[in-house]
């Protein structure tokens, strides 16, 4: 019984929050930056800077940085996939990527940089 409950709480508040994202994307789609007023958007909402700028990043800005995230992380996957390979494939001490870009830096910092960043990234 515990567990049939469980799973009708599940259900019904994934329900809710489903139509809740259905009702903001329809009140997005249906308006214009000026005049946008969701019904879902919380206390936020009542302040007009916060619905122009929901508007334009649903609708502008949010699918730029995704696609520009996207190119970001897909070149580190791939860096790192090579770095990892490469190691295995040439059977030296160092990688392909250290060979390339460490040994060219006679710079500490952007060394360090150059080996945190994909580092970071994992």
């Amino acid at each position: 019984m515990k567990k049939a409950i469980e799973d009708y709480e599940r259900a019904h508040w994934s329900l809710r929050q489903t139509l809740k994202e259905a009702i903001w994307l329809e009140d997005i789609e249906n308006s214009e930056p000026n005049v946008f007023d969701s019904k879902v958007g919380g206390w936020l909402m009542e302040y007009k800077t916060y619905r122009v700028f929901s508007w334009y990043w649903e609708t502008k800005l949010n699918p730029i940085v995704s696609f520009i995230l996207f190119l970001i992380t897909t070149t580190f996957s791939i860096i790192i996939v090579f770095g990892e390979v490469s190691i295995y494939l040439f059977k030296s001490s160092s990688s392909v990527i250290r060979d390339l870009f460490v040994n060219n830096f006679n710079n500490f910092f952007l060394t360090t940089v150059v080996i945190m960043v994909p580092l970071g990234y994992l």
